[in-house]
């Protein structure tokens, strides 16, 4: 009884629910743009890994997707799914999302963890390939009101 209780503890710590996160797959392809700061001099302290933001502009304002560590103990996660098992998630397509909507996934407000499917991937002869497997990343949404 012991073993099983601490193997339930072990599942539920090392893979977390996914019921608190949402996927979302950037379908409008041509709407956002992207910088790249994998290979910059200034996140060389930083984790491994690919670091870049999205952003897509709005009139007077701009949103902002970021797969970039704000530092060293600050990890944000990646994990390689289908496209029917993203689907079968928690999932929305970014063409769908508002720009009010954006608003509400900031961290400061949603309590969850957000992945993206690249628009490079998505956009790509790789939807179509049969169990294709696309890297999710693990983002922080950034969108404020032209006020702000």
């Amino acid at each position: 009884m012991f073993q099983l209780i601490f193997t339930l503890a072990l599942w539920f710590n090392v893979f977390p629910a996914e019921k608190d996160s949402l996927f979302i797959v950037i379908d409008d392809c041509g709407n956002w743009e992207m910088i790249d700061y994998s290979n910059d001099i200034r996140v060389k302290k930083l984790p491994k890994g690919p670091h870049f933001y999205l952003f897509q502009e709005y009139s007077n304002t701009t949103v902002s997707l970021i797969h970039f560590p704000i530092s060293e103990s600050d990890q944000l996660d990646t994990m390689n799914l289908t496209l029917p098992k993203i689907l079968e998630k928690n999932h929305l397509f970014s063409s769908n999302i508002p720009f009010w909507d954006w608003l509400k996934l900031r961290p400061e407000i949603a309590d969850m963890r957000i992945f993206i499917v690249l628009p490079k991937d998505y956009c790509s002869s790789k939807r179509f390939l049969w169990n294709q497997r696309f890297t999710l990343y693990e983002i922080k949404v950034s969108a404020r009101l032209p006020d702000d």
